[in-house]
């Protein structure tokens, strides 16, 4: 999944537990791992470098392709904590649903920490993230999985619209 989608999910996560904020954000982080396991696709990263015998020993190398997949991968993330922040927190800053999305995003920021760590807890996660991630990135249906995703968006966010304004129940 993108960035995009791991950020808003989370963030109404959050919107929607924020009695138990505690709660929220352990949700928002474990929403990840339930995308990832959906089919999709993910836009490659061209300076990561998999080891497709064993996994553990993938690696991100600091070359000319770095660059470029940082800016991708940086305008992803923002793209998500924007959207969190317009359809979510309706405008209004609250670091409780930034802080979720970005607690669901962080399995793949950890993912570049372990590349250059390799230490525990981050080797059980990483194991359990590609334990967990889906098999099929549907590499040839790129905008089918775009678009499968961004569906995802504005339904996961209409329902949390529903269930929460007094404005939505009029078109009930």
């Amino acid at each position: 999944m993108t960035l995009t989608t791991h950020a808003v999910t989370g963030a109404v996560i959050a919107k929607l537990m924020a009695g138990n904020p505690l709660l929220g954000l352990f949700l928002a982080f474990c929403s990840h791992f339930i995308l990832d396991a959906f089919p999709h696709w993910d836009y490659p990263l061209k300076s990561h470098n998999e080891d497709k015998k064993n996994p553990l020993d993938s690696t991100m190398s600091i070359n000319g392709h770095f660059v470029k997949d940082f800016l991708n991968v940086s305008m992803d993330g923002m793209l998500g904590l924007i959207l969190s922040f317009i359809l979510v927190s309706q405008l209004e800053f609250n670091a409780y649903i930034l802080g979720a999305a970005l607690v669901a995003q962080l399995p793949d920021a950890l993912q570049f920490v372990y590349w250059r760590v390799r230490r525990e807890p981050l080797t059980s996660l990483q194991k359990f993230h590609i334990w967990i991630h889906t098999k099929n990135k549907m590499r040839n249906m790129k905008w089918v999985s775009i678009s499968a995703q961004a569906l995802f968006i504005l339904l996961v966010t209409a329902s949390f619209w529903a269930n929460s304004y007094p404005l939505a129940q009029l078109f009930r």
